[in-house]
């Protein structure tokens, strides 16, 4: 099917939209049978130029022009066979469209290189974002956080590919319409380049030698040691998550890997964070997390607590307390699940591995296993806010 038989195949639809476009080539394009002969192909398709299709695809199915770039270059500039097309966005789900065209013609799945070729579409031409064109490096960083933030919070199943579930079930779809429109700055998802600008920075800090990769020495310093020992043996010994993130090596963080770990550090309360600690705190990979476990972590925060001079909260006291709140009914081992509905995940880890964090807590309230979730702005939001204005305020003095 020719670009012409497209537009016959959809005119019933937007035979008035097309005037309204006052494309005439559009409008003009010869007459096409069944039987044209596939050396016709190329002239025909070539007679829509890249903008033209943007605002045709743009007007007929609400496609962001960075995505329509993409579908250009892929469909029409290879001159590949327009028929492939149609049949993608022959469904009358706008969810299903998007994410036909998005993936792989092969694949049933929409993969982190799928994804990548849409964001750095949209890094390369969103006027808000021009400037990092005179540094490749940190746009190519955007490109990958912004890539990792997706699979982070999308892909559930944690295999690196998103599928329609997933895609329709999440708010990756009204983001992607959406984010073209917005300014660089009022960005607060998946794109936000000042959240990936706090990312970025903190990486930078902790990799002194800038090869960026860091070690357990350089991951032992963020947010002023405030991580134990034992944790941080746990998140480079996680192997099977690890490598779910990306090809990773015992002994070295990854950029990509240092994302998931700032995500959920910073906001204990979402459901990959969930994951992610209770993986690591599974020492002993039953699915559960039972007394021993605990145990194992907690005995380091009263031993820095101990070095430190502060009041002490007894082992058995904490034990007891929180097996009591999260209820769990395999008496004294939790599951991940009996985690997540207990809303007290924050609490309950930052209480085993984070003693700075515990401390706050205990300042605030006698019972560090109130639930002290917010609804109103998460966890995450209030770091890259607060972090944001920190780092701005320091360059400011600087450039002094």
């Amino acid at each position: 099917m020719t670009f012409s038989q497209l537009i016959k195949a959809v005119q019933s639809q937007v035979y008035s939209l097309l005037e309204w476009l006052k494309l005439p080539h559009l409008r003009k394009l010869p007459k096409c049978s069944r039987r044209d002969q596939p050396e016709s192909l190329e002239m025909q398709v070539s007679l829509a130029s890249a903008d033209e299709f943007d605002l045709f695809m743009k007007n007929l199915f609400g496609f962001p022009t960075f995505v329509n770039r993409v579908l250009y270059q892929r469909y029409l500039d290879n001159n590949s066979s327009i028929t492939e097309l149609y049949s993608l966005l022959d469904n009358k789900d706008p969810v299903r469209r998007l994410f036909n065209v998005m993936k792989s013609p092969s694949s049933a799945t929409l993969s982190a290189d799928d994804l990548t070729l849409f964001i750095e579409d949209f890094t390369l031409n969103h006027p808000g974002l021009a400037f990092l064109k005179d540094s490749p490096e940190v746009q190519s960083k955007y490109v990958e956080t912004v890539c990792a933030r997706i699979l982070y919070n999308v892909n559930r199943s944690k295999t690196g590919k998103i599928t329609f579930g997933e895609f329709s079930r999440s708010k990756l779809p009204q983001i992607l319409l959406e984010v073209e429109t917005k300014d660089i700055n009022t960005i607060d998802d998946f794109f936000s380049y000042i959240e990936f600008f706090v990312i970025l920075t903190k990486f930078q800090e902790l990799d002194l030698n800038q090869d960026q990769l860091l070690s357990k020495d350089d991951l032992q310093k963020y947010s002023n040691y405030s991580l134990t020992h034992r944790v941080v043996q746990r998140i480079f010994g996680n192997m099977r998550l690890r490598s779910r993130i990306t090809a990773c090596s015992s002994d070295l963080m990854t950029y990509k890997e240092f994302i998931w770990f700032i995500l959920s550090e910073e906001d204990k309360t979402s459901i990959t964070s969930i994951e992610y600690w209770f993986q690591c705190l599974d020492v002993d990979g039953d699915g559960y997390l039972g007394f021993e476990d605990l145990e194992y972590f907690y005995d380091e925060q009263l031993m820095r607590m101990s070095s430190l001079g502060v009041d002490q909260i007894s082992k058995n006291d904490i034990m007891e307390e929180i097996f009591q709140m999260i209820g769990p009914k395999d008496g004294m081992r939790m599951s991940l699940s009996e985690v997540k509905k207990s809303k007290l995940s924050k609490n309950l880890f930052n209480t085993l591995f984070n003693l700075s964090k515990f401390m706050s807590i205990e300042y605030i309230s006698p019972n560090p296993f109130r639930n002290t979730h917010n609804n109103m702005q998460s966890d995450w939001k209030n770091f890259t806010s607060q972090e944001y204005e920190k780092i701005r305020k320091s360059l400011e003095e600087q450039s002094v």
